[in-house]
């Protein structure tokens, strides 16, 4: 399964997000998957816009067959956006480290981030 990585990257000090992307792309590689992280997609890109990361950022998202979520991901505006987009396009999902979810019919324009987390988990 190709996956793309998904988490805080700009609220928290750089190591800190290289550490976690890079943590669980080599945990996801090495259970076989492909996988996106977009921290080593950007990270030499120079002070770009928020707008103009997210626009490098989704198409790479939408390569995939799944999202997966770092900790923290519900603090940031670029992890709400990309996994919005991941379930929009009906992306398999992973808020948790061990469980991956597909929704259908779930529009997340109507529901607060907490929904979303509530719904997740009341799914399993």
């Amino acid at each position: 399964m190709k996956i793309y990585i998904s988490g805080p990257i700009s609220d928290i000090p750089e190591a800190q997000a290289e550490d976690s992307f890079n943590e669980a792309e080599n945990s996801l590689v090495s259970q076989g998957h492909t996988v996106i992280n977009p921290f080593k997609h950007c990270r030499t890109l120079q002070k770009l816009s928020w707008k103009e990361y997210m626009a490098i950022c989704l198409p790479l998202l939408f390569k995939c067959d799944a999202i997966y979520m770092l900790d923290g991901w519900e603090k940031s505006r670029g992890a709400r956006c990309e996994i919005n987009n991941a379930i929009e396009a009906g992306m398999e999902v992973c808020i948790d480290k061990t469980m991956w979810r597909k929704y259908k019919h779930f529009r997340t324009s109507t529901f607060s981030n907490n929904d979303l987390i509530s719904h997740f988990y009341k799914e399993q």
